[in-house]
């Protein structure tokens, strides 16, 4: 399609950029809007949040910003109200979405897509993309969470999770005994976790791990609970600027750095073909999330025989065995290698 006017929409700054480098390659020039750019070139490379500067090109098919061919990559982020109202006025084109979950949202809000999309097409099994060695093998371990621990009630979920995992003093010792104890120093270990809390609680039992999160600075809030606990200090807290940021993202995916926690920045839109191991430690059970943050370590990369995912079996309370067992299921129903769990017997 060397003369096809193409639109490749998705949602997320790392993941434009990322699209934006690799057709780069091929391209002598890739258009871009988002980030306050509007450059329309022949194949562009386009925000959702940005989907509003297409204009004009939506129905005249002689606007340079029209398109002949839309793809939309992680395309289960676009069943939003205000990104589908825009997807829907393009006209005179085809449409196609990509993502590895496409049908994997809870609230089903997927099925809106096939509106503008239509159903799916094509559907590749993990098990056939290792055959055509296009991904490595994904094996499962888990580190047994089988403890007691005084019982709270909480109304706000967030203070829960808190309390049972990000600040969970025990779990947190025992993912970092793990990964110390398994993984030699020259072996990669990305361990994702959901909030910047969580990532500076681990990163005082693992000063040897760099940390990346979206904020250039913690909330003060989050800043006094640390304090309160002692974390602030063990651990140097400086500005995380979008420079720090992508500094540290092309050291890790070079593999110069080998340690690294991260938040949700890094769950998507990243691609790390050194990355050997992967540690869920954000203790969520959620079918999109369960695809895509262990997809961090199915990249091919040069000599990789497989990825290996470190997840964690919540075994101290009832909510959290339940999401232990929900994210078992999505890696079983990908196809993975999965060990089976520790389970404990003891009644709750």
């Amino acid at each position: 399609f060397r003369k096809a006017r193409i639109h490749v929409i998705s949602e997320g700054i790392p993941i434009l950029r990322r699209i934006v480098a690799a057709l780069t390659h091929f391209l002598p020039n890739v258009g871009y809007v988002g980030e306050g750019k509007a450059d329309f070139q022949r194949v562009t490379v386009i925000s959702s949040d940005s989907l509003h500067r297409v204009a004009e090109g939506f129905h005249d098919i002689h606007s340079e910003r029209a398109a002949d061919i839309v793809l939309f990559d992680e395309v289960h982020r676009a069943a939003t109200p205000s990104v589908l109202s825009y997807l829907a006025r393009y006209e005179n084109c085809r449409l196609y979405g990509f993502s590895a979950s496409v049908d994997k949202r809870p609230d089903n809000a997927w099925q809106e897509l096939e509106g503008i999309f239509g159903p799916i097409r094509y559907r590749m099994p993990y098990q056939r993309a290792v055959d055509l060695r296009l991904v490595v093998p994904i094996r499962v371990q888990w580190i047994p969470m089988v403890f007691s621990m005084p019982f709270r009630s909480f109304r706000q979920q967030s203070v829960k999770d808190r309390y049972y995992i990000w600040a969970n003093g025990e779990r947190n010792r025992r993912i970092a005994s793990y990964v110390r104890s398994r993984f030699s120093d020259d072996v990669q270990v990305l361990i994702m976790v959901s909030t910047i809390e969580h990532a500076l609680s681990l990163k005082a039992l693992l000063p040897e791990y760099e940390v990346c999160y979206g904020a250039v600075l913690p909330d003060p809030a989050v800043l006094k609970r640390l304090r309160r606990r002692g974390i602030l200090d063990q651990v140097y807290i400086g500005e995380m600027t979008p420079e720090r940021r992508d500094a540290l993202l092309q050291r890790f995916a070079s593999g110069v750095i080998k340690k690294v926690i991260a938040t949700d920045v890094w769950s998507t839109g990243v691609d790390f073909p050194n990355l050997q191991v992967l540690v869920r430690a954000d203790g969520r059970a959620s079918p999109v999330l369960d695809i895509q943050v262990p997809g961090r370590v199915s990249r091919l990369g040069s000599g990789k025989e497989y990825g290996l995912i470190v997840d964690c079996w919540d075994d101290f309370h009832y909510t959290y065995r339940r999401r232990s067992q929900e994210r078992w299921k999505s890696y079983v129903d990908q196809g993975w290698e999965v060990d089976n769990p520790v389970r404990s017997s003891r009644p709750r």
